[in-house]
Formats: structure tokens, C-alpha cells, sequence
């Protein structure tokens, strides 16, 4: 099942006024007459979301998202605000306002006042693709791609903090979740159905065990979304949620990856294998040997510090992309550019911040300035409106 294999996405950005400062006019934003649906509600009043349509092409994601994506922004401007594809990177996220409800409230009560405060400042992507009859397959072959939130890193200060290539990756996984691996964690490959509906199930009463509110909890949860890790098997879905909030031309890079992946999998019928060996990857003409789990934590902590700067992961990225490119229509090729310019000069836009950062004087070690914060948002805002419009290269901002 892979002729117009759907895509679609889900786009998290930070909301701040034209000087770069974070606002909580979100509502604002949400409640404007212009806005017919798509706009949708996140965690804090400085969060909006951009929910594109299921697409059958990549040249269709690329109309409905550029188009909610100037909606947003034609909104935005009559306010006085910006919306930027970023994470709270500077020391201000405490100013973030958020009224609780009941799911709110459960997470903040098992979480705690620090972890929920780092859960607020954060923006992801996630993206959607067509789940195929063999969704165990589908399943592990889409977790072999996590590393590819390298790709998307825009989060190279966390409150303020440089200390890694993708603080967000690092916070989420290892802070907010570290007591709760099969909640935010990247797990292990799947075996069949019944491993996942046990493992499903198991997540689900943890969740509800230590919410604190007994059976009630169940009002605000299901099964399917006490799960914050990396994927998510949907109904019609597989949802990868592993990716920092980035640029548009990135965001369709993502999905361009995903997409090509998966077509030239299950187009070809390969069998989908997990090797047993250390850092061991390959695909021929019958089959694609996914790198075992071991391998895929390796290449998680690799790239979370180092980002592309890892050779390991480099490598396995490159070899990705070229899979991808060949997965991918003719008419289709063009969307992976950003990839793999970021593959030739082993830099992301976590990279191309914190050099940014640098040039206005940060200093490592020490937490980044509100001023200078507010200039990275409003030089990717910047990026972001040229973006939107098709006017940015993606290479020469990479090369800055």
C-alpha cells in the first residue's frame, strides 16, 4: 500500500512580540476570525500549532503548509506578533503563561514544577505517513530513522544553557521522562502485535497509577496518548514525533525522508531485518538490515552532543538520505536539498544558533542573555518569512 502514500504534519512554534520577546497572546492568535481550524491550541499561551492536511503528494504538503503558514503569519502581523518555528532559548520561558485543566494538571502533578516547566518551553514537529497493512514492519523501520532529528535540531540552548547540539531531544527523553522510559524514550524494536498492545497497556496504567487521582484520570487519557516518545503507531497513522520545530523547507525535507524511506521499502518489498551486530546497517535488493537498538541509543547520544559533527551519525544519515532520494519521485527529489546540504557542510541549524550566538558575544559556559535570545528568534523569524514566501536558500544560510 504505497501508491499516494499520505503525509502530514504537525508544526509547534513559539509566539513572541516583534522585538523577539515572548508573548502569551497565543489565544489571540487561535481566536481570529482568519483562522479556519488549523490553528490549534498547545501547551502555554506563547504556543500555536499549524495542523496541515493529510496530503497525497509532497507538492501538496508543500501548498497547505506554506498556505497556513502565511495565514498564520498575515494573523500575527495585525496583532503586532511573530510566530518563530523555535523552542524558548532563552532564560524567560518562567514568564510563560499556562491556564491548567485536568490532562494539564496530571502531567504537572507527576512531572513537577521543574520538568513541566521545561515540557513548556519546548516546540516539536511531528510527522504523519500513510500506516501500511504490515504496520510492525512499518513500525520498526520508521523507529531505525530516529537519528533524524539531527536533521531538525534548532535547540541549542536550553533555559538560557548550551550544552548540546538537541537540548530538546536530551530534555524530553532524559529530564521529563527519565523515570518514565516507555512514556518519552526511544524503546525497543517491536516483535509483533501482541508486544505492542501489552506494552500499550502497561504505559497506560503506569500513567494512571501515578497520576494521583485514581480512576478519574481516565477522563483525561487513553491508551494511545499517554505516549510522548519519539512514535506513535496511530488508527491511520505512524507519527513520528522525535523532531525539534524547524523551518518550513526543513519540515518538508522531514517529510520528504520519511516518505522516500518508506516507498522505496515497501514498493520493493524488502524484508525488514534488525541486526544483531554493532553499528551494522545495510539494504540490497531483498532486504534492509536495520541497526540494532544498542546502535540506535549509540546514535541517540551521539547526536543529541554532537550533532552532525559525529561521524557515525553522519555516516548513517547519508546513508539514509541517498535511500530517501531514491524512494522519491522525480518531481519529488528536489524537497530533500536541505538534507543534503546539511550533509555536505555537517552542520544544522542548532550549528548555524549557537555561531550566531557567539558572534554577539555569548560566551560558553555561561546562560545566554534575553537580548540575545530575542535576536536569534527574530533572525530565524526572518528566515522562517522568507521561507514561507520560497525565498530562501537553504545552503547559503547553512554557510553563514
Amino acid at each position: 500500500m504505497t501508491d499516494n502514500t499520505k503525509v502530514g504534519i504537525e508544526l509547534e512554534m513559539l509566539v513572541t512580540d516583534q522585538e523577539g520577546k515572548l508573548s502569551n497572546r497565543a489565544d489571540e492568535i487561535l481566536e481570529s476570525s482568519l483562522n479556519p481550524g488549523n490553528i490549534v491550541k498547545e501547551g502555554t499561551y506563547s504556543l500555536v500549532e499549524f495542523v496541515s492536511d493529510p496530503c497525497n503528494s509532497l507538492e501538496d504538503l508543500e501548498k497547505d503548509m506554506r498556505t497556513g503558514l502565511k495565514n498564520i503569519k498575515t494573523i500575527a502581523d495585525s496583532l503586532g506578533l511573530n510566530t518563530v518555528p523555535l523552542s524558548d532559548i532563552g532564560p524567560d520561558g518562567r514568564n510563560m503563561r499556562r491556564e491548567g485543566d485536568g490532562r494539564y494538571n496530571v502531567n504537572s502533578r507527576i512531572w513537577g514544577k521543574e520538568r513541566i516547566k521545561i515540557h513548556n518551553t519546548i516546540c516539536g514537529t511531528h510527522i504523519h505517513i500513510d500506516k501500511q497493512d504490515e504496520n510492525i514492519k512499518q513500525y520498526n523501520l520508521v523507529e531505525s530513522l530516529d537519528p533524524v532529528f539531527v536533521m531538525l535540531s534548532s535547540s541549542p540552548f536550553l533555559q538560557g544553557q548550551n550544552t548540546l547540539n538537541s537540548c530538546r531531544v536530551n530534555a524530553y527523553r532524559n529530564k521529563i521522562f527519565g523515570e518514565f522510559p516507555l512514556h518519552g524514550q526511544l524503546t525497543d524494536y517491536l516483535e509483533d502485535a501482541s508486544q505492542r498492545d501489552r506494552r500499550d497497556m502497561i504505559r497506560y496504567d503506569q500513567w494512571i497509577r501515578v497520576s494521583g487521582i485514581g480512576e478519574e484520570a481516565k477522563e483525561y487519557f487513553s491508551i494511545d496518548d499517554t505516549c510522548w516518545g519519539p512514535l506513535r503507531e496511530r488508527q491511520n497513522t505512524m507519527e513520528a514525533r522525535a523532531n525539534d520545530t524547524n523551518l518550513p523547507s526543513n519540515i518538508l525535507a522531514a517529510a520528504a525522508f520519511y516518505k522516500g524511506i518508506n516507498d522505496h521499502v515497501f514498493r520493493k518489498c524488502l524484508d525488514i531485518r534488525v541486526s544483531r551486530d554493532d553499528c551494522d546497517y545495510y539494504a540490497d535488493e531483498e532486504k534492509i538490515m536495520l541497526p540494532s537498538y544498542k546502535t540506535l541509543k549509540k546514535l541517540e547520544s551521539q547526536g543529541i552532543r554532537y550533532g552532525l559533527k559525529s561521524d557515525i551519525v553522519h555516516d548513517y544519515l547519508s546513508y539514509l538520505t541517498d535511500m530517501a532520494y531514491d524512494g522519491l519521485g522525480n518531481e519529488e527529489k528536489r524537497y530533500l536539498s536541505p538534507f543534503q546540504a546539511m550533509i555536505k557542510y555537517r552542520r544544522n541549524m542548532a550549528d548555524m544558533m549557537k555561531s550566531h550566538a557567539l558572534s554577539k558575544g555569548y560566551t560558553p559556559g555561561t546562560r545566554l542573555d534575553s537580548q540575545t535570545a530575542c535576536e536569534i528568534n527574530n533572525m530565524i523569524y526572518n528566515l522562517y518569512s522568507d521561507d514561507i514566501e520560497g525565498k530562501l536558500d537553504y545552503e547559503s544560510v547553512l554557510m553563514n
